[in-house]
Protein backbone atom coordinates (compact mmCIF):
# COMPACT_ATOMS: atom_id res chain seq x y z
CA UNK A 1 0.00 0.00 0.00
CA UNK A 2 1.74 2.94 -0.73
CA UNK A 3 1.97 5.85 1.67
CA UNK A 4 0.42 9.21 1.30
CA UNK A 5 1.91 12.78 0.38
CA UNK A 6 -0.02 13.86 3.50
CA UNK A 7 1.69 11.36 6.29
CA UNK A 8 4.78 11.69 4.82
CA UNK A 9 4.70 15.90 5.64
CA UNK A 10 3.72 14.86 8.92
CA UNK A 11 6.70 12.13 9.27
CA UNK A 12 8.99 15.04 7.51
CA UNK A 13 7.71 18.24 9.63
CA UNK A 14 7.99 15.70 12.51
CA UNK A 15 11.78 14.65 11.78
CA UNK A 16 12.85 18.44 10.93
CA UNK A 17 11.56 19.55 13.82
CA UNK A 18 13.54 17.59 15.54
CA UNK A 19 16.94 17.91 14.43
CA UNK A 20 16.37 21.58 13.79
CA UNK A 21 16.36 21.38 17.74
CA UNK A 22 18.74 19.05 18.83
CA UNK A 23 20.99 20.27 16.24
CA UNK A 24 24.42 21.62 17.89
CA UNK A 25 24.65 25.36 17.56
CA UNK A 26 27.14 27.28 15.53
CA UNK A 27 29.92 28.54 17.48
CA UNK A 28 31.13 32.48 17.41
CA UNK A 29 34.51 33.54 18.63
CA UNK A 30 34.21 36.85 19.27
CA UNK A 31 37.50 38.31 18.83
CA UNK A 32 37.72 41.80 18.49
CA UNK A 33 38.88 41.81 15.22
CA UNK A 34 36.76 45.00 14.22
CA UNK A 35 38.93 47.27 16.26
CA UNK A 36 40.81 49.55 14.69
CA UNK A 37 41.93 51.95 17.23
CA UNK A 38 45.29 52.74 18.73
CA UNK A 39 46.95 50.74 21.80
CA UNK A 40 45.23 51.71 25.02
CA UNK A 41 42.72 53.62 23.12
CA UNK A 42 39.11 53.71 25.09
CA UNK A 43 36.46 50.52 24.36
CA UNK A 44 33.10 51.62 24.72
CA UNK A 45 32.12 48.10 23.30
CA UNK A 46 31.45 47.02 19.19
CA UNK A 47 29.32 44.70 17.35
CA UNK A 48 30.70 41.51 15.87
CA UNK A 49 29.25 38.22 14.43
CA UNK A 50 25.39 39.40 15.71
CA UNK A 51 26.75 39.76 19.31
CA UNK A 52 26.70 43.14 20.66
CA UNK A 53 29.62 43.52 23.33
CA UNK A 54 28.82 46.36 26.09
CA UNK A 55 31.12 47.68 29.00
CA UNK A 56 29.12 48.07 32.75
CA UNK A 57 31.93 48.89 34.55
CA UNK A 58 35.07 49.51 34.77
CA UNK A 59 38.22 51.33 32.75
CA UNK A 60 38.67 49.35 29.18
CA UNK A 61 41.02 49.74 26.83
CA UNK A 62 41.62 48.35 23.12
CA UNK A 63 44.92 45.53 23.54
CA UNK A 64 46.49 46.21 20.11
CA UNK A 65 49.78 44.73 21.24
CA UNK A 66 48.46 42.02 23.11
CA UNK A 67 45.86 39.10 21.96
CA UNK A 68 45.57 35.87 21.19
CA UNK A 69 46.05 36.81 18.35
CA UNK A 70 45.61 40.49 18.57
CA UNK A 71 43.83 42.96 19.69
CA UNK A 72 42.12 42.24 22.48
CA UNK A 73 40.46 44.66 25.00
CA UNK A 74 42.46 45.39 28.40
CA UNK A 75 40.79 46.29 32.00
CA UNK A 76 42.75 49.30 33.03
CA UNK A 77 44.47 51.91 33.71
CA UNK A 78 47.36 50.24 33.46
CA UNK A 79 49.27 49.91 37.07
CA UNK A 80 45.27 51.35 39.06
CA UNK A 81 43.05 48.60 37.14
CA UNK A 82 39.50 49.01 38.01
CA UNK A 83 37.00 45.81 38.52
CA UNK A 84 35.13 45.37 34.93
CA UNK A 85 31.93 44.09 33.62
CA UNK A 86 31.52 43.54 29.90
CA UNK A 87 27.61 42.38 28.86
CA UNK A 88 27.17 40.56 25.76
CA UNK A 89 23.29 39.78 24.25
CA UNK A 90 23.09 38.45 20.55
CA UNK A 91 20.69 40.33 17.90
CA UNK A 92 17.69 41.76 20.25
CA UNK A 93 18.25 39.49 23.58
CA UNK A 94 18.32 35.92 20.80
CA UNK A 95 19.33 32.66 22.56
CA UNK A 96 22.85 31.23 22.40
CA UNK A 97 25.20 29.52 24.65
CA UNK A 98 28.46 30.69 25.98
CA UNK A 99 31.17 28.14 25.80
CA UNK A 100 34.19 29.82 26.90
CA UNK A 101 36.89 32.79 27.24
CA UNK A 102 40.36 33.44 27.61
CA UNK A 103 41.40 35.78 30.30
CA UNK A 104 45.42 37.21 31.13
CA UNK A 105 46.27 38.14 34.95
CA UNK A 106 49.16 40.58 33.97
CA UNK A 107 52.16 41.12 35.99
CA UNK A 108 50.81 39.07 39.14
CA UNK A 109 48.51 36.16 38.76
CA UNK A 110 45.38 36.15 41.12
CA UNK A 111 42.80 38.00 39.21
CA UNK A 112 39.26 37.02 40.00
CA UNK A 113 36.90 36.52 37.26
CA UNK A 114 32.51 36.01 37.35
CA UNK A 115 30.34 34.54 34.15
CA UNK A 116 26.80 35.03 34.78
CA UNK A 117 24.24 33.44 32.43
CA UNK A 118 20.38 35.22 32.38
CA UNK A 119 17.36 34.13 30.81
CA UNK A 120 14.51 36.17 30.43
CA UNK A 121 16.00 38.36 33.40
CA UNK A 122 16.19 35.36 35.52
CA UNK A 123 19.48 33.61 36.39
CA UNK A 124 20.58 30.76 34.58
CA UNK A 125 24.20 29.81 35.83
CA UNK A 126 26.80 31.65 37.73
CA UNK A 127 30.30 30.79 37.96
CA UNK A 128 33.55 32.00 39.98
CA UNK A 129 37.07 31.52 39.25
CA UNK A 130 40.79 32.84 39.32
CA UNK A 131 43.45 33.22 36.96
CA UNK A 132 46.51 31.33 38.16
CA UNK A 133 49.10 32.04 36.02
CA UNK A 134 50.45 35.42 34.73
CA UNK A 135 50.77 37.40 31.88
CA UNK A 136 49.34 35.34 29.30
CA UNK A 137 46.34 34.02 28.03
CA UNK A 138 44.52 30.77 29.89
CA UNK A 139 41.30 29.43 28.40
CA UNK A 140 38.07 28.99 30.73
CA UNK A 141 35.39 26.93 29.53
CA UNK A 142 32.11 26.99 30.67
CA UNK A 143 30.74 24.41 32.58
CA UNK A 144 26.95 25.49 31.94
CA UNK A 145 27.50 25.83 28.45
CA UNK A 146 24.95 23.71 27.43
CA UNK A 147 22.05 26.26 29.25
CA UNK A 148 20.25 28.52 26.93
CA UNK A 149 20.83 32.49 27.55
CA UNK A 150 19.89 35.73 25.88
CA UNK A 151 22.65 37.67 28.21
CA UNK A 152 25.77 36.81 29.32
CA UNK A 153 28.12 38.99 31.66
CA UNK A 154 31.94 38.75 32.28
CA UNK A 155 33.44 39.99 35.62
CA UNK A 156 37.16 40.41 36.32
CA UNK A 157 38.12 41.96 39.55
CA UNK A 158 41.99 42.39 39.50
CA UNK A 159 44.12 40.80 42.45
CA UNK A 160 46.91 42.30 44.34
CA UNK A 161 49.84 44.21 41.96
CA UNK A 162 47.82 43.03 38.89
CA UNK A 163 48.64 45.67 36.59
CA UNK A 164 45.78 45.17 34.12
CA UNK A 165 44.11 42.25 32.48
CA UNK A 166 43.04 41.06 29.03
CA UNK A 167 39.90 39.78 27.56
CA UNK A 168 39.69 37.78 24.23
CA UNK A 169 38.05 35.00 22.02
CA UNK A 170 34.68 34.96 23.85
CA UNK A 171 33.34 31.55 22.39
CA UNK A 172 29.57 31.49 22.22
CA UNK A 173 27.41 29.81 20.08
CA UNK A 174 23.66 31.04 18.41
CA UNK A 175 20.29 29.09 19.16
CA UNK A 176 18.65 28.52 15.80
CA UNK A 177 15.69 30.50 15.33
CA UNK A 178 12.14 28.21 15.52
CA UNK A 179 11.02 30.59 13.09
CA UNK A 180 13.30 28.29 10.03
CA UNK A 181 11.23 25.64 10.79
CA UNK A 182 8.34 26.66 8.32
CA UNK A 183 10.57 26.81 5.44
CA UNK A 184 12.75 23.74 6.17
CA UNK A 185 9.66 21.99 6.58
CA UNK A 186 8.14 23.16 3.19
CA UNK A 187 11.14 22.31 1.60
CA UNK A 188 11.15 19.34 2.66
CA UNK A 189 7.61 18.41 1.76
CA UNK A 190 8.42 19.95 -1.98
CA UNK A 191 11.12 17.32 -1.99
CA UNK A 192 9.06 14.44 -1.01
CA UNK A 193 5.87 15.63 -3.35
CA UNK A 194 8.42 15.46 -6.56
CA UNK A 195 9.46 12.23 -5.41
CA UNK A 196 6.02 10.74 -4.99
CA UNK A 197 5.32 12.29 -8.40
CA UNK A 198 8.17 10.45 -9.99
CA UNK A 199 7.25 7.17 -8.35
CA UNK A 200 4.15 7.50 -9.79
CA UNK A 201 4.75 8.13 -13.29
CA UNK A 202 7.92 4.86 -12.96
CA UNK A 203 4.56 3.00 -11.16
CA UNK A 204 2.56 4.22 -14.39
CA UNK A 205 5.42 2.93 -16.58
CA UNK A 206 5.44 -0.58 -15.14
CA UNK A 207 9.67 0.16 -14.44
CA UNK A 208 8.66 -0.12 -10.31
Amino acid sequence: MATTLSAIGLATATALVTVAATAPAEAAIIGFDPLGGLNLAPYTGHVEDGFTISTLNGAWQQGQIFGDPTPSILGGPIGVPEPGVLSIIFNGNRNFFFRSVELSSNNTAGSQYRFQGFFKGSSAFDSIGSIGIKNQFQRFDNAASGIAIDELRISVTPGLNVSSFNVDNIDVAPIPTPALLPGLIGMGVAALRKRQEQDDNARNNGSY
